[in-house]
């Protein structure tokens, strides 16, 4: 079944992992409708087969952020694809993207891709810039 929508599920203190959500949304070629839950959980609801879910989150020390699963934990899946990205600032990605895939599958999602993004690291100033300027 080809998806006839994209709903974008992102947690993004930074704004990288929005702007790269909404990236992978328009190469999808997709209607896209964009969920954050960067201030406030995302409410319980559903995302029907027929649409693709995006889901977009940072990366602190290998992991995702937990803060990021804690505000996206009530929506679920009915058997609806998803596309895992992890964001990562200039570290390493370790198991980021297996959690988020595991994180989504337990809902009712079925992931079908997964990618890791380098991202100007949330850390970075001016004085000490930290893959400052990412993605470029």
């Amino acid at each position: 079944m080809t998806p006839d929508a994209c709903r974008i599920l992102l947690f993004s203190p930074t704004g990288t992992g929005r702007r790269i959500g909404e990236a992978i949304a328009r190469g999808l070629g997709l209607p896209a409708a964009t969920h954050d839950a960067t201030h406030a959980p995302l409410p319980a609801g559903r995302i029907p087969s027929t649409a693709a879910a995006l889901f977009v989150a940072p990366v602190y020390g290998g992991h995702i952020a937990p803060a990021a699963l804690e505000r996206m934990k009530e929506v679920r899946g009915q058997g609806t694809p998803a596309v895992v990205a992890a964001v990562y600032g200039n570290r390493d990605i370790g198991t980021a993207a297996a959690e988020l895939a595991a994180f989504v599958s337990e809902r009712g999602f079925v992931p079908v891709a997964a990618g890791a993004f380098v991202g100007e690291h949330s850390y970075s100033t001016d004085a000490v810039p930290i893959a400052a300027g990412r993605p470029d």
